[in-house]
């Protein structure tokens, strides 16, 4: 039994305006890391937390109705994105990074926006 589309076109916006992605979005969901500890021998022996806050990062095109000088400079915007299952992700009050980066191979550049919380909403 297929289960239908789990990857391919992605959908990303920007406080509801959509934008032309060139591939992938990611997102990494805010939470608690652990990293093992492990002794001398090679034996796990705990874990190490560390919280991190969720983060979208994003490959976009550069049309001439967008500056990506103007993303770096972006604060307190709704990140939604649509996953080609059609789970959605929302990150509000979110920042930009502040750093870009521009691609001439392709037209592109790239960059990341961190929250504190990303909903998780399934169609």
């Amino acid at each position: 039994m297929a289960i239908g589309r789990i990857a391919g076109i992605c959908y990303f916006m920007i406080d509801g305006r959509q934008y032309s992605t060139t591939g992938d979005i990611k997102v990494t969901l805010n939470g608690i890391q652990r990293e093992p500890i492990v002794d001398n021998s090679g034996k796990y022996v705990g874990d190490k937390e560390t919280a991190h806050v969720g983060q979208f990062d994003f490959e976009l095109l550069v049309i001439p109705d967008i500056s990506p000088q103007a993303f770096q400079k972006m604060k307190n915007v709704t990140i939604t994105a649509e996953m080609p299952s059609g789970t959605v992700y929302v990150g509000r009050n979110a920042n930009s990074s502040g750093k870009v980066e521009l691609s001439s191979e392709g037209g592109k550049f790239s960059g990341s926006f961190f929250c504190n919380d990303i909903q998780e909403m399934r169609k």
